[in-house]
């Protein structure tokens, strides 16, 4: 009975906005915590080097993307038909992405911070999937949508725009995969947005 009420009340942007709170709560805690015991933040740090230093902080990282997940898996269910089976399908490999990368912390496992070790490299193959997979649902649902709704289209576009840009530098540069900080939280939620146009 609850379950249903719940899932009657749950309209498919507010399922997002909370896994936007979740994933803001997280990247906060994690930032703070650093900022207070380490003495500074790191703004050429990912999010992943944060996560993947201490235990504590891969677990919470881990607790809190499973909840992402699960609210973008219940938003995925209640939007598919709209996008059709090829979005769908995407966004089951993005989230799968998203726990793999939970799941296999950058770092925690390696002795030496120059060799990853195999868990560290399980999490940049998830982390480049997710990141490729985000780019290609923006692309679907731009496609999907342009007829219907042509600013959505656009900004979905945008996105995907973004992410050949960034796709490019790391090819040229050799550094994008080691994403600072403050780009790999914008494109996150950047692909979150535009999940609710």
């Amino acid at each position: 009975m609850l379950r249903k009420k719940l899932s009657k009340n749950n309209k498919p942007t507010d399922l997002i906005l909370q896994a936007l709170a979740v994933f803001s709560g997280v990247v906060l805690a994690l930032v703070l915590t650093y900022v207070m015991r380490d003495g500074g933040f790191h703004m050429e740090y990912s999010i992943s080097r944060y996560v993947g230093r201490e235990w504590w902080s891969a677990v919470i990282f881990a607790l809190g993307n499973f909840v992402i997940v699960w609210e973008v898996y219940r938003y995925t269910r209640t939007v598919w038909k709209e996008y059709g089976k090829v979005w769908l399908g995407l966004m089951v490999v993005m989230l799968v992405c998203y726990v793999g990368l939970s799941l296999c912390p950058l770092g925690l496992f390696d002795s030496d911070i120059e060799t990853l070790g195999a868990v560290s490299v399980l999490h940049q193959i998830f982390a480049r999937g997710m990141f490729i997979t985000m780019a290609v649902i923006g692309f679907v649902k731009g496609m999907e949508i342009f007829k219907v709704r042509r600013r959505a289209a656009v900004v979905c576009f945008a996105y995907v725009a973004l992410a050949v840009g960034l796709g490019v530098m790391s090819f040229t540069t050799k550094v994008f995969w080691d994403l600072n900080f403050v780009i790999e939280t914008a494109y996150i939620y950047l692909f979150m947005i535009m999940l609710m146009l």
